[in-house]
């Protein structure tokens, strides 16, 4: 799995678990409406405490015809600002983030590992492109506007897209675009989508929510034992 595969996976982390605060704001075009539904889906997801979800990753490359699948799994705990992915079936790819902000990133085939300190991620390229990739469970307005500014909501039948604008992003970010999926009636954040400046398009579909279920504390420990770890 290469750099781009591993930002995609992450671009479904809740956006409290990691993100460097800076100016936001909204766009100029955001009707009165469609800020009705942003401000919808943010007080839905501030009641979310723990949070375990299934999801559908696809990527889209410019040079392939059919979209590449997996499948995975999230469970997130807002207290403990703890966060765990895998992906594949067998698991292919793992990454935990705890407390400290401290980032896990497994290999399980290979066996391989990568630790990186809380300093460590802000500093690295994957910590620049996670900043601009969390989404999904702001759990305030003022949160959100903080990192992102809000461009545009745009209603698609049941549902609103918003697209979202990483704060202070340079103009030669790898992201071109972000957008969040939100049901229009309940809040409830469907899918998180992806354009990369090099013409990849990576969608992150939730399959199934469940929030505020008790979650298991070693869930977020990382067991490292016959892996080959690199620290940062």
């Amino acid at each position: 799995m290469n750099r781009r595969q591993v930002i995609g996976m992450l671009s479904v982390l809740p956006l409290r678990v990691i993100g460097e605060e800076a100016a936001g704001g909204t766009g100029e075009a955001v009707s009165a409406a469609g800020m009705a539904v942003v401000e919808k889906w943010v007080k839905r997801s501030a009641g979310v405490k723990t949070l375990v979800a299934a999801f559908r990753h696809e990527r889209k490359l410019m040079t392939m015809r059919k979209p590449l699948e997996s499948a995975g799994k999230l469970w997130y705990a807002a207290e403990r600002g703890a966060f765990r992915l895998e992906s594949g079936d067998p698991v292919k790819f793992v990454a935990v983030v705890r407390g400290s902000g401290e980032l896990t990133v497994m290999f399980p085939e290979k066996k391989e590992a990568e630790v990186m300190s809380g300093g460590a991620v802000e500093r690295s390229e994957l910590g620049q492109a996670m900043r601009f990739l969390t989404a999904g469970f702001p759990d305030s307005m003022e949160a959100l506007r903080k990192r992102f500014e809000i461009v545009s909501v745009t209603a698609e039948g049941e549902w609103h897209r918003i697209e979202l604008k990483p704060a202070g992003a340079e103009p030669g970010a790898m992201v071109s675009g972000l957008y969040v999926q939100v049901e229009t009636a309940t809040g409830t954040p469907g899918a998180v989508h992806l354009n990369l400046r090099d013409g990849t398009r990576i969608s992150n579909v939730f399959t199934k929510l469940e929030e505020n279920r008790e979650i298991a504390a070693e869930r977020f420990e990382p067991v490292l034992e016959g892996y080959k770890v690199r620290k940062k």
